[in-house]
């Protein structure tokens, strides 16, 4: 794999965003509540807003 290729990284990106999309899709067929954060963030406040919209969508 020639990983330096601009052409290949963005190929590489664009499946990987495809395969994303989809598994997340299936996820959300099934009821699976999921979310994403980063490691280079404060990940608290990301699960804060998972629980916070997860309470939201359950007490409709």
């Amino acid at each position: 794999l020639n990983t330096s290729s601009r052409n290949f990284r963005e190929e590489y990106k664009k499946l990987n965003q495809e395969h994303r999309q989809e598994f997340e899709k299936k996820l959300r067929r099934r009821g699976v509540d999921h979310f994403k954060f980063s490691t280079d963030s404060d990940y608290v406040r990301s699960l804060q807003e998972f629980f916070h919209m997860r309470e939201i969508r359950r007490n409709r």
